[in-house]
């Protein structure tokens, strides 16, 4: 509960997880919410935000290229951040120093917040499970596990407008 809602869940139990959850929708701000003020600030500024995750230099220029280049030409503001994989933290790491070396797309300094950012939606996952909320009527539980395949394999991307 804490790696989701912090302070928040307190008194951290059952009813109050479930409140948490009957109160929350999917969103950009569950993904992030805490971790990073400047990705908080595109989806107030109601951006086009492109989160993405990758190991594959290639991809990842190729990609932002194209989405650059897409949103210029549909005059659209759209901004990406790269949140890597969970797991090759050299990949990450290297990912991270092109992605700066090129200006491709904003990312994370910090790669504890990548591993943070993976932890978050695993402990959402493992909250549902726990709630008995594993049902495919539940659109959270299903972006859930969506995410977090996408994290086992490929490349993926998540496009939002604000929320």
């Amino acid at each position: 509960m804490m790696w989701i809602w912090g302070s928040t869940a307190f008194p951290f139990t059952t009813a109050r997880e479930e409140a948490l959850w009957r109160d929350e929708t999917w969103r950009l701000e569950l993904l992030v919410s805490g971790m990073d003020p400047t990705i908080l600030n595109w989806v107030s500024e109601g951006k086009y935000i492109f989160l993405y995750g990758v190991d594959d230099i290639e991809w990842i220029r190729k990609f932002t290229n194209n989405a650059r280049a897409m949103a210029t030409a549909a005059r659209i503001p759209l901004e990406m951040a790269y949140v890597g994989k969970s797991k090759k933290r050299e990949n990450v790491c290297r990912a991270i120093a092109t992605i700066n070396i090129e200006k491709l797309s904003y990312c994370w300094q910090d790669t504890s917040l990548i591993w943070y950012f993976w932890t978050r939606l695993e402990s959402m996952l493992f909250s549902k499970i726990q709630l008995k909320r594993v049902d495919d009527q539940d659109p959270i539980m299903l972006q859930i596990k969506k995410l977090l395949s996408y994290d086992k394999d490929g490349s993926w991307a998540l496009l939002c407008r604000g929320s």
